[in-house]
C-alpha cells in the first residue's frame, strides 16, 4: 500500500473583463492562483459574452498550468468581430498533497 494522497481540494477561480467594446484584437489574461500549500492539478478556462450569446470571433489562445501552483488563459477577439463585452474565466483544481508525499518539481 501506497502513501496517503491528497488531504484537501479546492477549486479557485479568476476572471477578467475584456473591457473592449470594439472589434479590437488585444488578447486578455487572467491566471487563478493555489492556496499556500496547495499543488495545481488541472485547470481549465471559457469565454462568455455580456449577453451569454456564442460569439465564433473570441477564441480560448491559451490554457495551461503555471508551474506547480495556478491556471493561466489568454483568449481574444479576431479582427472584424462583433463590438460586445467579453469575459475571460479560469479556474485551478488544486490539491493539498499529504505531509508523506513528496510534491513533483519542488
Amino acid at each position: 500500500m501506497g502513501p496517503p494522497g491528497i488531504t484537501e481540494f479546492r477549486i479557485v477561480t479568476n476572471q477578467a473583463d475584456s473591457g473592449l467594446a470594439c472589434p479590437c484584437s488585444q488578447p486578455v489574461s487572467v491566471s487563478a492562483t493555489c492556496p499556500a500549500g496547495f499543488v495545481v492539478t488541472g485547470g481549465g478556462a471559457s469565454v462568455r459574452t455580456a449577453s451569454g450569446a456564442y460569439d465564433p470571433t473570441i477564441t480560448l489562445q491559451a490554457s495551461y498550468p503555471l508551474s506547480n501552483n495556478g491556471w493561466y488563459a489568454q483568449a481574444g477577439r479576431m479582427v472584424g468581430g462583433p463590438s460586445e463585452d467579453w469575459t475571460l474565466t479560469v479556474w485551478a483544481i488544486c490539491a493539498k498533497p499529504h505531509p508523506a508525499v513528496k510534491a513533483e518539481g519542488r
